[in-house]
């Protein structure tokens, strides 16, 4: 059972990341990984929030085989770059674990510029035995390897990195056979991604998760938001859904209260990426099956939520043709929302 929160000190300290973590021009802030117990408290409240998120980001990619296929077989070696308390690795390497299917991981490295935070993320990555199965090191960012076998994990660092820091860390990307990289679902972060998708475009690698094509984002390419629907204060993101013991346990009760944390919104932004040749001959607007290079028009994924009117929902689509808004009458169409509101993030919309 989750130790509860006793000290004002640890709630003083995260009060400060969170709101390091939220505030934008926050770029080039120096390492905060000073205290054992800092990273501790971090790992159990807000690091186990980054955690709903990747589990609901693994969950819709497992829906997608193509992604999933990718995910298990594609690579050999995961760097999970700025690791912090190493959330992402033990979000991956849990769903792993829960896959009929192996996978051809051998070597899982952490990376971080706190020494402290490393270590921290090796220990917790030995409760998931990975050390068992595969071999686990540490490395500076900047020496990081790479190669067409590795995994690039990304996690929660765009408003912390200054715009030449995001340049090399999307040079060493670049160099990687694959990328997952995860972001809060704000309007910033969501730009960044897009901006970045666009240039792992240009480097010759496929979204396969969340997006349903591989053609320019639509938030880029404005002639694709059909019928000027798409307004200013629309972004793409997502909404993953926190475990039934975020609204039932005394523990979180008090952090949301302490906190001011809102349990119930956990945006997120991601990408799934993966460098592949194949793409030059898909046409423009097709969802890539890398496995047997066919192409599937039809694909629309929800972005944000549901936005509910007396008697509509409407919902805002990423499709090959582009965006689209749609609305679902709650009479004739009660089952359908019901089932699109249970979507896990990026799943397809159908």
């Amino acid at each position: 059972m989750t130790t509860p929160l006793t000290t004002a000190p640890d709630l003083k300290a995260l009060s400060k990341l969170r709101l390091l973590f939220l505030n934008p021009s926050a770029e080039g802030v120096s390492d905060y990984w000073s205290d054992p117990d800092v990273l501790a408290a971090y790992h159990k409240v807000l690091g186990e929030r980054i955690r709903w998120k990747w589990q609901g980001v693994l969950s819709a990619i497992g829906l997608r085989d193509q992604a999933r296929e990718s995910l298990l077989n594609r690579f050999n070696t995961v760097v999970d770059w700025g690791c912090g308390t190493g959330v992402a690795s033990q979000a991956l390497a849990t769903w792993l674990s829960t896959q009929e299917q192996e996978n051809a991981l051998n070597n899982w490295v952490l990376s971080d510029r706190s020494p402290l935070a490393m270590d921290f993320a090796s220990q917790k990555l030995q409760d998931y035995q990975v050390s068992h199965l595969v071999a686990v090191s540490k490395s500076a960012p900047q020496k990081c390897p790479s190669g067409p076998k590795v995994l690039g994990l990304i996690s929660h660092v765009l408003t912390e990195l200054t715009e030449s820091s995001r340049q090399e860390l999307l040079k060493w990307a670049s160099s990687c056979g694959g990328v997952l990289w995860i972001e809060p679902g704000t309007p910033h972060c969501s730009s960044l991604l897009v901006s970045l998708r666009e240039q792992f475009r240009g480097q010759g690698f496929v979204p396969l998760a969340p997006c349903p094509h591989i053609n320019i984002c639509p938030f880029v390419d404005k002639k694709h938001n059909l019928e000027g629907q798409v307004e200013a204060l629309d972004w793409c993101h997502f909404h993953a859904k926190p475990p039934n013991e975020a609204f039932q346990t005394a523990f979180w009760a008090k952090v949301s209260k302490d906190l001011k944390l809102d349990l119930r919104d956990l945006s997120v932004g991601y990408l799934f990426m993966v460098k592949d040749q194949l793409t030059s001959s898909s046409s423009v607007g097709s969802t890539f099956n890398h496995s047997t290079h066919e192409v599937n028009g039809n694909a629309e994924v929800l972005l944000g939520r549901l936005h509910h009117s007396k008697v509509n929902a409407d919902a805002l689509l990423c499709s090959a043709k582009g965006l689209q808004k749609k609305k679902f009458s709650k009479k004739k169409d009660r089952a359908l929302i019901k089932k699109i509101e249970k979507h896990d993030p990026g799943e397809f919309f159908d």
